[in-house]
């Protein structure tokens, strides 16, 4: 059976550990970082996940991302075994710092700049033309129509007649 388990999460970030390192047995030089994430769950609770990143790329990023920037990471929680302790973690894939919704700019309101007007109007030149004027459509008035079973009632009747 195949488990897709790598989850995307989004939350603050509110805590970022030491970073560890050191060099392996081939000589290559190695980080890793612990941070933690405060979200809203399903139930509008605030929780936090604890997550480990591996790697001096996502070491760096956690490191210049202040805290209470908003990030989505994709995780694989993972568990081993030692000495006859379990231990578990949060394996970090991807950290992407998430933008808050853009706005729409706001344009500044385009003035027409004032023509001179000629102190005379020569001869011979045409007025310049009138913007047309709209107007709403009128909504022609119906009736409803009196059924032939009733009279329209009158001061002096007391009941209509059928």
């Amino acid at each position: 059976m195949v488990v897709n388990a790598i989850a995307p999460w989004e939350g603050k970030l509110v805590w970022v550990g030491t970073p560890n390192g050191g060099f392996s047995q081939n000589g290559e030089e190695w980080k890793s970082i612990e941070f933690v994430l405060s979200y809203t769950d399903s139930k509008l609770q605030e929780r936090k996940i604890y997550l480990n990143a591996f790697g001096t790329e996502k070491v760096n990023r956690i490191m210049s991302t202040p805290v209470g920037t908003t990030l989505r990471v994709t995780f694989q929680p993972t568990a081993r075994e030692y000495n006859g302790k379990w231990y578990g973690k949060n394996e970090v894939f991807g950290i992407t710092a998430v933008q808050p919704a853009a706005t729409a700019p706001v344009q500044q309101p385009q003035y027409a700049q004032p023509q001179p007007t000629p102190a005379y109007t020569p001869m011979g030149t045409a007025m310049p033309p009138q913007a047309p004027v709209y107007q709403q459509p009128q909504q022609p008035q119906y009736q409803q129509p009196v059924s032939p079973a009733f009279k329209a009632l009158t001061a002096d009747d007391d009941m209509p007649e059928f």
